[in-house]
């Protein structure tokens, strides 16, 4: 949420648990000693990752998922003890109440509040891999045997397990974190019958809405510490004086070359981004404009092996709406054609295309 809907309690607590990490290991260890049965027998099934760089489509999915009462979502809810989601569910509801909507700090009209489903588990992949957050950028996950991830599967089972109460029936973990395109084939290996959902937007309008968002955050990072200091703590690095891109193949000659305040940058970053998709199985590709716009939810909703279901159907369906499109102006025009070039071998390979 946008640093103006935190109270002084929120940012206090917000301090307390980012400032005093001790407090999430004692809270965290707490919860495990009161709650080690139920946790360890909890089960989850077929995990949903939804990935891609930022501004991509990321969110209108995963406010699509979260409302089908098989998933479990993060929330602004279970911030700041994010590792704790059952025993902060239970003190964290005497703080906060439900709210009224407001607009999210990317300022492109999406509405939230505390009960938004939002990305949170960059922390855990922070605390656990601090050798891959480089101040030139974040390295990628190379392949390991077997992957380090218990931490993520304990998560999850905690996560789950505190949303018993509400929806019983829910097992299915789905995560939006932009950042797990650096750790696919890691996160492919660790969760073999996982799906991997990876929206496609026009490369120019994708690289426009990066550039643009950028530009926003380095003044929204100018103009207000605590947001700018939020952002580093969730390990939200895609813009602003946070901005540190995920190293991929040709990244360091694109940080060499150019500029985060010129649009080929960020068209030059997507190339380099999707171009590392294009061999990829496992993955599935979903044309985000056409599902934003006449598609069928409950195609979608089969595609993911999900159940029919009219509440998460016209929820989705309202949420949707389509995507701004831009130009490519001042942008070097074999950027454009390349980016558009891999684009278009991938949306041939894409759902609802």
């Amino acid at each position: 949420m946008a640093s103006s809907n935190y109270s002084i309690m929120d940012r206090v607590l917000h301090r307390v648990a980012f400032d005093l990490p001790f407090t999430q290991e004692v809270l965290c260890s707490a919860e495990r000693a009161l709650h080690k049965k139920v946790i360890d027998q909890t089960e989850f099934a077929r995990s949903i990752f939804v990935i891609s760089l930022a501004r991509g489509g990321t969110t209108a999915l995963l406010e699509v998922l979260a409302r089908h009462p098989a998933t479990v979502t993060h929330t602004y809810r279970d911030m700041p003890f994010v590792a704790s989601p059952i025993l902060w569910s239970g003190l964290g509801g005497r703080f906060r109440t439900t709210e009224a909507k407001a607009e999210r700090a990317h300022g492109d009209g999406i509405m939230i509040n505390v009960d938004s489903p939002e990305a949170f588990e960059e922390i855990l992949w922070k605390k656990q891999f601090p050798d891959h957050y480089k101040e030139r950028g974040i390295t990628v996950w190379m392949d390991e045997e077997p992957p380090r991830i218990e931490f993520l599967s304990d998560h999850i089972r905690r996560l789950v397990c505190s949303r018993q109460k509400i929806t019983p029936g829910a097992r299915r973990y789905t995560s939006k974190n932009n950042a797990n395109i650096a750790r696919l084939t890691y996160l492919q290996k660790a969760y073999p019958d996982a799906l991997f959902l990876v929206p496609l937007r026009s490369p120019v309008s994708h690289a426009v809405s990066m550039y643009r968002q950028h530009l926003r955050f380095l003044k929204v990072h100018s103009d207000d510490a605590f947001a700018k200091r939020y952002m580093s703590d969730l390990g939200h690095f895609e813009f602003g004086e946070l901005h540190r891109p995920i190293m991929f193949g040709g990244m360091e000659d694109v940080i060499d070359n150019f500029d985060p305040t010129k649009l080929d940058y960020w068209v030059a970053y997507w190339i380099n981004a999707y171009r590392t998709l294009m061999n990829r199985s496992g993955v599935i590709f979903v044309d985000i404009e056409n599902l934003a716009g006449s598609a069928d939810l409950n195609d979608f909703f089969a595609l993911l092996s999900l159940d029919e279901d009219e509440s998460a159907y016209l929820g989705g369906r309202k949420f949707l709406r389509p995507l701004p499109v831009y130009s490519p102006d001042g942008c070097d025009p074999s950027l454009v054609a390349e980016a558009r070039e891999i684009y278009d071998s991938l949306r041939s390979l894409a759902h609802f295309a």
